[in-house]
């Protein structure tokens, strides 16, 4: 059995941070979670904005609650695939 690495980061809503650890830290930790967490535009379906977390690949952002219209999280987490 190996051990699940977790970590955590106050992102204070800066994509750069959030790009960096998850790009640094991909075989470094397999859970990590975020205050504060980078929320903005991912796309656009039907003439309607569409309103995400960031996603890179090798992880998968999880959102503890269910999101309502352009509302941010306060946290999320991602964990490595």
């Amino acid at each position: 059995m190996k051990p699940i690495r977790v970590t955590q980061l106050n992102a204070q809503q800066k994509k750069e941070a959030v790009i960096y650890i998850l790009n640094k830290h991909i075989n470094n930790f397999n859970i990590i979670l975020l205050q504060e967490p980078v929320w903005g535009f991912i796309g656009n379906e039907n003439g309607k904005d569409i309103q995400g977390p960031i996603a890179l690949q090798g992880w998968i952002p999880v959102i503890p609650v269910t999101i309502l219209l352009d509302a941010c999280p306060r946290t999320m987490a991602y964990f490595r695939t």
